[in-house]
């Protein structure tokens, strides 16, 4: 119990280096500030209003669960926690919240599996922000070519040389860190949002019911048709939806 409000009980604004920098910082400490009076819908107003303002980031959208946690809105506050784990995949305290979210949720759905390639990936790649990774490949790319125009020179061109091969590598480890995280919130998954809501057979009323879901659990959106989303269940069944009762990561 001690270490659940721990976690929960407290927002954590972390996150390193020049991301920091970048970021609106008078604004997250002001959210912070009204979420520890316990004020937790304002401070969620706050941190929505810098998702809006395009400043999202993996701390921002955690702080933002955190502050749906507790107004239990277990929906909401999965769907962010989800998307903070989708730009840093190996951060305990997103992943010790995120699971404390789910142990909430109805129904006991079935976990996606999570590969530990990808976790590592997004691990390295979520230290920085896209932007901060984009600089850092491209100060690599000049210091690259430095090194490549020294060693036209260089009485021991040699050393220049492997430190420019080192150069590009980091410059293409960057780029691909920068256009990894941009794309980490085109996710194919969904996060239901009603209390419950039923899985129809087909894009039709009538077509039946096939199953039903329950708020916070995880669905992949495989088709479209009009108003109507075609998901897949954690336990490999397919259906349908009408999309307004999911919100995409």
């Amino acid at each position: 119990m001690i270490t659940k409000w721990c976690m929960i009980g407290a927002v954590l604004i972390w996150a390193g280096g020049l991301e920091a920098a970048s970021r609106p910082d008078a604004e997250m400490r002001q959210a912070a500030q009204i979420y520890q009076q316990g004020e937790y819908e304002r401070a969620a107003v706050l941190f929505e209003g810098l998702v809006a303002a395009g400043h999202s980031s993996a701390s921002i959208y955690y702080n933002l669960g955190t502050c749906y946690y507790q107004m239990d809105e277990l929906g909401k506050a999965i769907l962010n926690y989800e998307r903070a784990a989708l730009l840093q995949p190996g951060n305990p305290n997103i992943k010790q919240n995120l699971r404390l979210a789910r142990n909430k949720v109805a129904g006991e759905p079935i976990a996606w599996p999570v590969f530990s390639t990808w976790v590592l990936w997004g691990s390295f790649r979520g230290m920085l922000s896209p932007n901060v990774w984009a600089v850092i490949g491209l100060a690599a790319c000049w210091a690259a070519l430095g090194c490549w125009l020294l060693a036209r020179r260089a009485a021991r061109p040699l050393s220049w040389q492997l430190i420019s091969g080192f150069m590009v590598f980091a410059a293409l480890l960057s780029w691909a860190s920068a256009w990894s995280g941009a794309r980490a919130l085109s996710s194919e998954f969904s996060i239901a949002m009603p209390k419950e809501v039923e899985v129809l057979v087909g894009p039709d009323p009538q077509s039946g019911v096939l199953s039903t879901v329950y708020e916070g659990w995880k669905l992949r959106r495989l088709d479209r048709i009009g108003e109507w989303v075609k998901v897949e269940l954690p336990d490999g069944q397919e259906g349908w939806l009408k999309t307004d009762a999911i919100e995409n990561l």
